[in-house]
């Protein structure tokens, strides 16, 4: 069972996910093991409620962002990333504090989802 799986609220549903893409391997200042794993242990759930954020195997490290706490969803691409479909999602909240989700695979898509799900929780 994932992290996620098991913080979810009975009225939660999860509307989009990320995932580290394989492409952060060729980053030099990570060897392909621990690229592995930070793939592995990595989770980036929207839910129609909050954005979370897990990281770690050992230690972890959770961020949970109210989607009523978002101010604004931005992408950044280098040209590798263009090419190979992987990005970073800033997520701006209340207040002006930033979080970054870094090297994730279809960047486009997890903006989407966040979009929607903010969409769909103010109806």
């Amino acid at each position: 069972m994932s992290y996620v799986s098991s913080v979810l609220r009975n009225d939660e549903q999860i509307i989009g996910r990320a995932k580290v893409t394989g492409w952060s391997y060729l980053n030099p200042f990570n060897f392909i093991i621990f690229a592995f794993l930070k793939r592995w242990c990595t989770e980036m759930v929207v839910t129609n409620q909050r954005i979370i954020h897990k990281r770690g195997f050992i230690f972890r490290s959770v961020t949970q962002i109210p989607l009523s706490h978002v101010e604004s969803v931005g992408i950044s691409q280098g040209i590798f990333g263009r090419l190979f479909g992987w990005g970073t999602v800033t997520v701006t909240g209340s207040g002006g504090k930033e979080r970054r989700f870094s090297g994730i695979g279809s960047p486009l898509n997890f903006e989407r989802a966040v979009v929607e799900a903010q969409r769909t929780a103010n109806r």
